[in-house]
């Protein structure tokens, strides 16, 4: 039954992509004067916060290497059982300290010059080299990644003269395969897995500091840590609120009628947590009481961004390209305070990402766009042009040969 569930939602993700290719969902990273994509055709691509125009485009070599079939879930849609190569992204890069850390589809771990794109470190090959979906946690001179092999592994970072090596010093598990990003509170690192299951182990000893939580659906979405809890939602369409000291189940909410696939998003005691059903849900986050919910009449996604210009904002979008701004100087919901007028007519499945009252995003046509946000929330195009991941910049679109979406 979990491995049907994970085919279906594969078939979901995939839908009209051509076959025998892995193109990514990564979401945008972005730096004080940088957007960082992972594109779908596994480059890196910078870009210039304030124009969109490129800086640095790298494909880290070798990214994939010679085609071998990997087994993960992701293969199954990739060409019938033959042999592929593997070059996408689908975890968010880390931008600390002018590296760039990204880990990728064929099991690789990476550091790169923020500043230049090249290589600082040699492909390190995480575990067995099983597929790595999630993205990587960096902290306090570690980094931490997980993969389908169901163990997070944890890197010292050694840097030598701006060359880096990662050194393995410890592993968290066996759990399920994972799909999401390792989070810490404290003492304690957080893992989801797809085996329905929620992992709390020390940090230091890597053994297990509680009874894992178990769900009845596979958890697809990293978790996110506020005030000593626990949130995620889970493929049973179930959303949980759960003590990261203990792995005690605090409240949920069973009012959603498809899964959770985005990690919610957090703002003044409330949750805005987005559902394959298409609604986002806001929840009071110490009782799980539904405050309100918007309808967006498709899926969403990725998590909402809240955004902070005159008046903070919650930004969210629909699969289908339809996107949703929210007053949230208004704790309710009227009409009023929803902005819905933008809509890209592009597949969105990747998170929307704010730096203060711009938020950007990377839709399926392979376009990156900035959008600012007006006094009421209404957004528009910060760039003349989106920035398009699959073309040369000789080829890119030019301001008079562009008609804004929103």
């Amino acid at each position: 039954m979990r491995l049907i569930t994970i085919i279906s939602m594969m078939v979901f993700f995939i839908g009209c992509s051509q076959l025998g290719m892995y193109q990514g969902w990564a979401n945008v990273a972005i730096d004080s004067n940088s957007v960082i994509v992972a594109t779908m055709s596994g480059e890196i691509v910078s870009l210039n916060k304030d124009t969109g125009q490129q800086s640095v485009k790298f494909r880290p070599q070798p990214l994939w290497g010679e085609p071998k079939r990997s087994g993960g879930f992701l293969d199954i849609f990739s060409g019938g059982g033959r042999e592929q190569v593997k070059k996408a992204f689908y975890g968010t890069p880390v931008i600390l300290d002018g590296v760039i850390y990204i880990a990728s589809y064929d099991g690789k771990l990476r550091a790169l010059s923020l500043e230049t794109g090249e290589r600082l470190s040699r492909p390190t090959v995480v575990g067995n080299g099983s597929p790595i979906v999630g993205g990587v946690l960096v902290k306090d001179g570690h980094v931490y990644v997980g993969s389908e092999e169901g163990v997070t592994h944890k890197f010292q970072i050694i840097n030598q003269n701006g060359e880096i090596e990662f050194e393995e010093v410890m592993q968290f598990g066996p759990t399920g395969k994972i799909w999401t990003a390792p989070v810490i509170v404290e003492d304690t690192l957080i893992v989801s897995s797809l085996d329905n299951k929620v992992y709390g182990f020390d940090l230091n000893s890597g053994q297990s500091r509680w009874q894992p939580f178990l769900t009845d659906g596979a958890i697809a979405a990293t978790p996110l840590l506020v005030n000593g809890t626990i949130f995620f939602g889970s493929f049973d369409k179930v959303f949980y609120a759960v003590d990261s000291e203990s792995g005690v189940e605090k409240w949920r909410f069973e009012e959603a009628d498809n899964w959770y696939l985005a990690t919610p998003a957090y703002h003044e005691g409330v949750l805005f947590a987005p559902s394959l059903d298409g609604k986002l849900y806001a929840l009071d986050a110490d009782s799980g009481v539904k405050l309100w919910e918007i309808d967006t009449l498709d899926s969403i996604v990725g998590t909402p961004a809240i955004a902070k210009g005159k008046t903070d904002f919650l930004v969210f979008a629909s699969r289908k390209g339809q996107l949703f701004v929210k007053d949230l100087r208004n704790s309710s919901l009227s009409e009023d305070d929803i902005y819905s007028g933008c809509n890209i007519e592009e597949k969105i499945e990747t998170s929307v990402v704010s730096d203060g009252d711009t938020v950007y995003l990377y839709a399926r046509d392979h376009s990156v766009r900035s959008l600012i946000l007006g006094k009421y929330g209404n957004p528009d195009e910060k760039w003349d042009v989106p920035y398009f991941t699959d073309k040369e910049p000789e080829d890119q679109p030019r301001p008079g040969e562009w008609n804004n979406d929103c």
